[in-house]
């Protein structure tokens, strides 16, 4: 009589192998736990890898026969194809988390372009906009309002709102194409840049329901998986004119009635520039009669300035390889620079000729810098991500030459901006520390508090209220308080992951993402702060 041997799988074995990677991912997990970005990055790298130990476990040390390992193997390999069947991946949060939905549901670009067609939006006979030629202190003309401060000229009624209670009023809200700009309202327009299908398009909207009024189009598509498709920029106003920005290099000026092309080049190419890895991202800024953009190139040509009129170079300049960073004009020792954010840190141009005054090294492993500046007299306070953090520091001019010289004051990685703009109000610094909102001391730079996760998402200020719109597509009303977190209500406004800036002009907040824009009614006065524009209170008393 024969007798055949079973050989017995090594189960102890294999769960105690488990248990001890299970052990190795979350006690990285918890050891990142203050740096969201490399911790997502490094829970991708030890999960692929504990996969590949144990398929060599099964295969190798598991004990059982070929023929059972087989069937282990196809039935792994059946789980995966179900899901692959099942999911697709739609983009990746700020922290490149996956964003899955199930593969037979319709896209947002999909949703938009079918909403365009039912519509019908932007007919050719449409009148003409009818839009004042200069923007007043009720609009919001620009990336982060007047003068890119992320200020709102208005304020709140005398008791804070209740939004579980009662949400703000929507106004309107509509599907749109992929885009990762804010927007600029004018007047009754509101103007905003979007991918549909194959055409990259800058777009008029009414601002009273949301209608399209006209738009206009380059036959051109950024395609990034991890950041997500479509243009990033958002549009100017400057005196009855729109100037657009693509994210492929397509720098543009249009009628702001009409969306009839005054000029347009693709400024990549017209100066031997590579795109980076997620586009033009870099709203550029009016200074006077020009336009400064920093589409990087040769030594030398980084940061160029083209006429407002025409569109002519009226000069190269700038060092440093380009970044996601929008240029803004700051004051900083009793000089007008246009600084500049390069991937390798701070760049100060003067807006007349181009020439570099002074510069200040900050960076990260990847070069990316993504923030605004801030600026108080002649202190500087910047901000990146990926494990690096803030830094403020002095500007001076000395000696007999006047040369500039920066000093550091403090640095701290206690606030890490990623790619996500901050607030300095009364002495505290206010931003998103990989998604999470923090309150920095602007004297010494110490961690004053750190509160609710609100993702990578984007902040601005209206009195002395923190207006946050969180990844999530919630908005959140937080207290500008440096004692204390404070949040004093919420709503959501919108579905699916936000990075756009909010914009709010003439009492109304318009959010959008890459699948849907809203304007909402907040009811703000601004009666009593109509005869001042917005300022940066960064000094403590």
């Amino acid at each position: 009589m024969s007798v055949t041997s079973t050989k017995k799988i090594r189960w102890k074995a294999g769960g105690i192998l488990l248990l001890c990677l299970l052990v190795l991912d979350f006690g990285v997990y918890f050891l990142l736990s203050d740096n969201r970005t490399f911790q997502i990055m490094a829970m991708w790298g030890l999960s692929i890898l504990s996969t590949i130990i144990m398929l060599a476990w099964w295969v190798l040390g598991s004990g059982g026969s070929w023929s059972t390992k087989a069937k282990g193997i196809v039935l792994i390999g059946i789980v995966a194809g179900a899901f692959s069947m099942t999911l697709r991946v739609d983009g990746y949060k700020g922290d490149m988390f996956p964003i899955l939905a199930f593969r037979w549901s319709a896209t947002p670009e999909e949703k938009a372009a079918e909403y365009r067609q039912q519509s019908a939006g932007g007919s050719e006979d449409a009148p003409d906009l009818v839009i004042r030629e200069e923007a007043e202190l009720t609009d919001w003309p620009d990336f982060r309002g007047l003068d890119r401060l992320g200020v709102v000229s208005a304020q709140w009624g005398d008791a804070d709102p209740d939004w579980q209670a009662s949400a703000p009023e929507m106004i309107w809200k509509i599907p749109i194409g992929l885009g990762w700009g804010s927007v600029s309202v004018v007047d009754t327009a509101l103007f905003t840049m979007e991918q549909r299908g194959s055409k990259e398009a800058l777009v008029a909207y009414s601002l009273e329901d949301g209608h399209e009024i006209w738009s206009v189009s380059h036959e051109v598509r950024f395609s990034e998986q991890m950041g997500g498709d479509g243009p990033r920029t958002t549009p100017v106003y400057h005196q009855g004119i729109v100037y657009a920005f693509g994210a492929t290099g397509w720098l543009s000026a249009h009628e702001a009635s009409n969306g009839e092309t005054i000029w347009s080049k693709n400024i990549l190419k017209e100066n031997g520039a590579s795109n980076l890895m997620w586009g033009m991202s870099s709203t550029p800024v009016i200074y006077q009669d020009r336009l400064i953009a920093a589409p990087g190139g040769p030594e030398g040509e980084q940061v160029q300035a083209y006429r407002l009129e025409d569109g002519e170079v009226l000069w190269k300049s700038g060092s440093g390889n380009a970044s996601y960073a929008s240029p803004v004009i700051r004051n900083v020792g009793s000089k007008d620079w246009a600084l500049v954010f390069q991937a390798e840190g701070l760049y100060a141009l003067d807006p007349e000729n181009g020439a570099v005054g002074w510069s200040f090294p900050w960076s990260n492993n990847p070069n990316i810098n993504a923030a605004v500046p801030f600026v108080n007299e002649n202190e500087v306070l910047i901000s990146c991500g990926y494990g690096v953090g803030s830094v403020l520091f002095e500007v001076q001019a000395r000696g007999e030459e006047a040369e500039w010289v920066t000093e550091e004051i403090w640095s701290s990685i206690r606030l890490k901006s990623k790619f996500n703009d901050f607030i300095v109000h009364d002495g505290g610094i206010y931003g998103l520390d990989e998604g999470r909102i923090t309150c920095l001391d602007l004297d010494s730079g110490r961690r004053l508090w750190k509160g609710d996760n609100y993702g990578y998402g984007q902040m601005l200020q209206i009195e002395d209220r923190l207006l946050i719109l969180a990844e999530s597509g919630e908005v959140a009303l937080v207290a500008l308080d440096p004692e204390e977190f404070k949040e004093i209500t919420r709503f959501q406004a919108i579905e699916g992951k936000t990075w756009n800036h909010p914009a709010v002009a003439q009492g109304k907040l318009i959010v959008r993402n890459d699948r849907e824009m809203a304007c909402f009614d907040l009811n703000l006065d601004y009666e009593t702060n109509l005869t001042k524009a917005p300022e940066v209170a960064m000094t403590s008393d």
